[in-house]
Order: structure tokens, then sequence, then C-alpha cells
């Protein structure tokens, strides 16, 4: 007996619908037989504001499962999603593209919400009225955070132009963690 081509470009799908089935059935009704290794994909303020009682939860009901997670943005969450490399990714926003194969649900709104100085309130106090150039940067993440995105798409169609932009790596430990600023 031969595949046909059709076949052969079925096996891939179906060794992975056979492979998710078998992760279900870990899960059963008691997530405490559980013992799989879960790989998860998670927006990083979600990660550090939403997640911790959720992961708190997820251990006490299956104290056996090893999980790992990792935080990426949504483009690369939906990336490994698609090619299978994590088993659950956490986004904010829809970011087109997910394969045929993959579920989304609805879990919750969040808010964006721009963040400044008393002193930048005075000067400029509104991001509202368009067609203005406001003369202060734009701290950040990378290029392809979604909420960069999400609020570089506001100022565009507000026609609204900042001074510069400033890029971090990590908005939750450039908020939170100790700076020292020393001037010579």
């Amino acid at each position: 007996m031969v595949l046909t081509k059709a076949g052969e470009h079925l096996v891939p799908y179906v060794d992975e619908v056979l492979c998710s089935l078998e992760k279900l059935r870990s899960f059963e009704n008691d997530l405490s037989k559980c013992r799989e290794d879960l790989q998860i994909g998670v927006g990083e303020t979600l990660l550090c504001y939403q997640l911790p009682g959720i992961l708190r939860e997820f251990h006490r009901r299956a104290p056996n499962a090893r999980l790992f997670l990792r935080s990426m943005n949504c483009f690369d969450i939906r990336d490994e999603l698609c090619s299978g490399t994590l088993d659950l990714g956490l986004l904010y926003e829809d970011v087109g593209g997910f394969n045929d194969h993959l579920v989304s649900c609805f879990f919750g709104k969040y808010p964006l919400v721009l963040v400044a100085a008393p002193e930048v309130q005075k000067a400029c106090p509104d991001f509202i009225t368009p067609d203005r150039a406001i003369p202060v940067p734009f701290i950040i993440n990378e290029s392809q955070c979604i909420f960069r995105l999400m609020f570089e798409d506001y100022l565009r169609q507000k026609r609204i132009t900042l001074d510069h932009t400033i890029e971090l790596w990590s908005i939750p430990k450039a908020v939170f963690s100790p700076v020292r600023f020393c001037s010579l």
C-alpha cells in the first residue's frame, strides 16, 4: 500500500491531531493527572500582572504538570502557535494570520493607558486634538510590540507626531527597576 500525494500532505496534520489528542487525554476531568510539559507564550505585562493568581491555581490543580512560560510579543506567540512549538498562547490583540487549526478564545478586555509625568500634562494637556506635534518622547518597547503598534496607529489617524521614540526591551522592568541618574 502506498500513500497518494494528497495522503503524504495529510500525514503531518494527522500526526498533529493525534499528538493534541494525547495531550488532551492527560487532562481528562482531573487536572491532577496532568503530567505533561506545557509550552506557553505570554505577553509580558499579562505575565507580570494577570497570570500570577492563575498560575498559582493551575499549580494547585495540576501539581505534576510542568509549565514553561516564555515572555514574548504577540506576533512571535502567533508564529510559534502556528508552527506547533507552543501549546498555548496568551495575546492582547488579534494579530491575524492564525492557521485554521488554531482556536482562539476571548478572555477579557483591558484598557490601553497612556502614562506621562505631571509636567507633560501641563505642557501638552491632551493627545486627542488632531494635526499637532507634541514635543515629548515616546518610551515603549520593541517595534513589534502590539501596544506600540496600536498607539502609533492612533497617532497616525490623528496626525499627531511626538518628538522621538525611546525603545526599551522590558516595560515592567524599566518602570519598576530602581534607576539612578548621575551628573558629572
